[in-house]
């Protein structure tokens, strides 16, 4: 035995909360992780506001990269009973990602424009009073969207055991929903829905026009209205009208 190679520093947080702003501008992307809790509401101008114990602050990373401003914590160190909030202001989102338990609320943003959701590593949203044009969500391993938003076409991939509930609507959409994950969109209208669903995960999707593509695996496809269906079903799948 040389030496303690692989210790890492715990840092515990004191309990005595500080704020500080931080001087960012002209970002449309957000980039958050280390289990943030964090607040990203549209307004006409751009603030930032980090919310952390006060001995936590120095290891609190803000950095902007082009027009992505990302919001971390320095690596290397095990931060135990840490606050880290963070509230944002900004007039226009394109994309914003989550990871490592992190946690956002967004409201506010309408737009036409294209808007990537992106959530890994149990992390959440919770969304209200969203309007976008295309738009992507990415949910992965054991994360969560939940809320409302209106948007031109969607695209979603939900995998690892995951999970999103939405109201609101959109024209078309594709989902492939994957490894014992959850997509209720029983209270978001769609016209056109393709679906890939397998392992032993769960959809609901509320179509008016035509729904196609495959389910497998033990899954289940529910759908309400009075859609076209093609359909194929394989590995002891189901297929239900509500």
């Amino acid at each position: 035995f040389t030496g303690c190679r692989g210790v890492t520093q715990a840092i515990i947080g004191s309990g005595n909360l500080i704020t500080q702003e931080m001087d960012f501008t002209d970002f449309t992307k957000l980039e958050i992780s280390h289990v943030f809790q964090a607040k990203v509401i549209r307004s006409d101008s751009f603030s930032v506001g980090i919310t952390v114990d006060d001995n936590l602050l120095e290891y609190v990373v803000v950095r902007k990269s082009g027009n992505t401003l990302r919001i971390y914590l320095k690596a290397g160190y095990a931060y135990i009973g840490t606050t880290k909030m963070v509230e944002i202001t900004m007039p226009k989102i394109d994309k914003l990602s989550l990871s490592g338990a992190s946690r956002v609320e967004v409201s506010g943003f309408r737009s036409s424009d294209r808007l990537e959701l992106e959530a890994s590593g149990v992390s959440s949203f919770y969304i209200d009073d969203l309007k976008a044009g295309d738009t992507v969500f990415e949910i992965s391993g054991g994360s969560h969207i939940l809320g409302g938003i209106e948007i031109a076409n969607g695209r979603f991939n939900v995998s690892g055991a995951s999970s999103i509930s939405l109201e609101g609507y959109a024209s078309d959409i594709s989902i492939e929903v994957s490894g014992a994950s959850h997509a209720n969109l029983a209270d978001f209208s769609v016209s056109n829905a393709t679906v890939t669903i397998s392992g032993a995960s769960v959809v609901t999707v509320n179509a008016s026009g035509t729904i196609d593509g495959n389910v497998s695996g033990a899954s289940r496809l529910t759908y309400l209205g009075d859609p076209a269906l093609t359909i194929e079903m394989s590995g002891d799948s189901t297929v239900d009208n509500r």
